[in-house]
């Protein structure tokens, strides 16, 4: 995942900060409608409506993203975000007005908070993203010239808003230098290994190794280099860290992009397991209500079954029945050669199938599958039986997705949605991998937030 120098420290100081302006302006709003008589908060005082309003609105700061840094952020991009964020935070606030009466919560308190709240972040994240943007860098420099020098260098110029500066190569003493004109990236900058710790005192933060023959001529020099505290490391892990994916363009048809899992992972797949099954109980017990609602709904809409199965590939290849709400005419069948996205025409689905595919809810009997042990919470979404075998046959290391269970959600599923093409599957199979490879629980975590934020702006919807 991207882990650009001082990412630890940008998250806390967003955090730290939206929470202490939130606060801040909720007790000021607390205390002037007190002055004003005008019914200030009652439930825990002043602290404890600040506390939530708060909380409220680092919610929907995270859910208009910005709490995230994968992309570039424009000031009116932050400004319009912010707005919305506040927009959401005052029909959060007016709902408490109206079904959380025990607050005392009035209109002239949201309004005071908001006023305050907003103007406030405005001014601080604009200045954050400047700050950040012109102190927190780090330099990276590469060892050796590959093919892989132009994608690296597009990589580190592309993730320059997290601060990332590519000062160009070290090449070994000796080693010609290709022309600089060669990558259409302009002027590059070399220096000999024999130098490379002097140049490290400068501006470098990294250095990424993308030749092992010139690792082992300059090892005195990398050796010097870690002494510094510098970072060394290779380009596929570098370029997983900085894209959050396993660049499967870099491997070669001997790599083991994924190792098999060894008897020290028994452990990690025994409190995954876990989680799922009480995570999944407490998700049936919560939107029992939904499900029974939206099977109503199916049986009324059209005629056929209100939940269908379907043939699924899991882990190590065994195959399970799949469940799903039906959202169409006629259940989709699983005949060899169907295209993907042939199941996907808009004429197909029913007019509840709409509602039920955009909210996700056509997800909830998979939690059958989590619970019998066939999926995960989070995985690679599994595949229909003729979508895994065609796939197989163009995509190098597809198998690998394979060795684990697949998921309700997961990071492919989050960062690419549906693929429809050999290319998209291509690229959500690196995503998926990444996943494999990087797997913990806060890794988890993240993914469930970003499908909460998926579920509920829509977003990647099919």
């Amino acid at each position: 995942m991207l882990r650009p120098k001082g990412l630890v420290s940008r998250w806390l100081a967003l955090f730290s900060v939206d929470f202490a302006a939130s606060m801040m302006s909720a007790y000021g709003a607390s205390n002037l409608v007190s002055r004003l008589d005008l019914d200030p908060p009652a439930l825990y005082g002043p602290y404890g409506s600040a506390l939530v309003l708060s909380l409220i609105c680092l919610l929907t700061l995270y859910f208009q993203d910005l709490y995230a840094i994968s992309k570039p952020r424009k000031r009116s991009w932050i400004v319009a975000s912010l707005l919305c964020a506040g927009a959401e935070l005052g029909i959060a606030a007016i709902l408490m007005v109206f079904f959380a009466p025990s607050f005392g919560w009035t209109f002239a308190f949201v309004a005071i908070y908001l006023g305050a709240t907003i103007p406030l972040l405005v001014v601080w994240r604009t200045s954050a993203n400047r700050l950040f943007s012109r102190h927190l860098d780090s330099g990276v420099m590469a060892l050796g010239f590959t093919e892989h020098a132009p994608f690296l260098m597009e990589e580190v110029r592309r993730h320059a808003h997290l601060g990332y500066r590519f000062l160009g190569f070290a090449m070994a003493d000796g080693a010609t230098r290709p022309p600089v004109s060669a990558n259409g990236h302009g002027p590059i900058t070399f220096v000999n290994a024999s130098s490379l710790a002097e140049y490290a005192r400068h501006d470098a933060d990294l250095l990424v190794v993308l030749d092992d023959r010139s690792a082992s001529a300059a090892s005195k020099e990398i050796v010097k280099w870690r002494r510094q505290g510098l970072k060394v490391t290779d380009f596929g892990s570098f370029c997983e860290e900085l894209t959050g994916k396993l660049p499967l363009e870099s491997l070669g048809e001997g790599s083991v992009p994924v190792a098999p899992r060894s008897e020290r992972s028994r452990w990690r797949d025994a409190l995954k397991r876990a989680v799922d099954v009480v995570a999944s109980i407490v998700l049936a017990i919560v939107s029992l209500p939904t499900a029974v609602l939206t099977a109503v709904a199916i049986r009324l809409d059209s005629p056929g079954p209100i939940v269908y199965s379907q043939e699924r590939v899991g882990r190590n290849g065994r195959k399970f029945r799949f469940y799903k709400f039906r959202s169409m005419y006629h259940p989709p069948g699983e005949p060899n050669g169907t295209p993907w996205g042939a199941r996907l025409q808009p004429e197909s689905i029913t007019r509840v199938g709409r509602v039920i595919r955009r909210l996700r809810i056509d997800e909830i009997p998979q939690i059958i599958n989590v619970l019998r042990g066939d999926m995960s919470l989070v995985g690679p979404r599994p595949l229909m039986v003729a979508e895994a075998e065609q796939l197989a046959t163009c995509l190098p290391f597809f198998d690998q997705r394979h060795l684990v269970n697949p998921g309700v959600t997961g990071w492919g599923m989050v960062c690419c949605g549906h693929a429809a093409t050999v290319e998209e599957n291509r690229e959500r199979l690196s995503y998926d991998l990444y996943y494999i490879k990087n797997w913990s629980l806060t890794f988890d975590c993240q993914i469930i937030l970003q499908t909460v934020k998926v579920v509920l702006f829509g977003r990647g919807a099919r």
